[in-house]
């Protein structure tokens, strides 16, 4: 598939924010918004993170380990690894954020 230069531009920031990730220099001060979604029984589903917003918005879902990019009319979903190479740390640092957010919410079971 070809990309336009949205497309790249939001994978470049994408790139940027894993590269945070990998060397634990992401902080949790940094996260816009946090979106919690669940069952009627009240399990947690999914936890997004609002990166960045306006131009480009950008979350990161830490229980698919995905991240959805935003730009005008330019949009990207990915796997954390896809784009990248395969990092364990990033994959750990994620790890570490959802349990974090789980925590907050918690007596609520996660179902993966």
């Amino acid at each position: 598939m070809t990309r336009n230069k949205t497309e790249k531009d939001l994978i470049e920031h994408i790139k940027s924010i894993k590269q945070n990730l990998a060397e634990n220099n992401f902080n949790r001060a940094d996260v816009l918004d946090v979106n919690y979604e669940c069952r009627a029984d009240g399990t947690i589903t999914e936890i997004t993170l609002v990166l960045t917003t306006g131009g480009p918005h950008i979350e990161l879902k830490l229980v698919a380990e995905a991240f959805n990019g935003y730009w005008g009319t330019g949009e990207v979903h990915h796997g954390l690894d896809e784009h990248f190479d395969s990092d364990k740390e990033a994959l750990e640092m994620v790890a570490q954020l959802r349990d974090y957010y789980l925590e907050i919410g918690s007596g609520v079971v996660l179902e993966r």
